[in-house]
C-alpha cells in the first residue's frame, strides 16, 4: 500500500537529521528504509548509484537534495492508476524498472548497468 502524504511528511522530518529542511542522499536512504516494506527494499537502499538515480527522478531543481515537496512525489510513484484497463502501481513499475536493468542480477545497480 502506498504511504499517505501525513506518513511521508512524518518520515522527511524523522530523516531530516541536520533540520535544514531537505535530505541529502544519506538521509533519503534512511527515510526509504523507514518506508521499506520487505528486505529487497531495504536492499536496495544500500546502493548510492540506485538512491541517486531515485533522488533524481524526484529532485525538481537539480541540487541533490530533496525538500519535502519533492521527497512528497513518492505519493506519486506509489499511487495506483488505471492505464486502459489495467491498475498500474507505479512503486512496483520503478522496483520493475531496477530489476530489469540490475543485468547482474545482484540487487544493485552499476554506471554501466544505467
Amino acid at each position: 500500500m502506498a504511504p499517505t502524504k501525513d506518513t511521508l511528511t512524518r518520515v522527511f522530518n524523522k530523516a531530516d537529521q541536520d533540520g535544514n529542511g531537505k535530505l541529502c542522499l544519506s538521509e533519503f536512504k534512511i527515510a526509504l528504509i523507514e518506508l521499506a516494506e520487505d528486505d529487497e527494499e531495504r536492499k536496495m537502499t544500500e546502493d548510492d548509484e540506485t538512491m541517486q538515480m531515485l533522488m533524481g527522478l524526484i529532485d525538481e531543481d537539480g541540487d541533490k537534495m530533496l525538500t519535502c515537496d519533492e521527497f512528497l512525489k513518492l505519493l506519486e510513484l506509489g499511487n495506483e492508476d488505471e492505464v486502459g484497463n489495467e491498475v498500474v502501481n507505479g512503486k512496483d513499475v520503478m522496483i520493475s524498472m531496477i530489476k530489469a536493468a540490475d543485468k547482474d542480477g545482484n540487487g544493485f545497480l552499476t554506471a554501466t548497468e544505467l
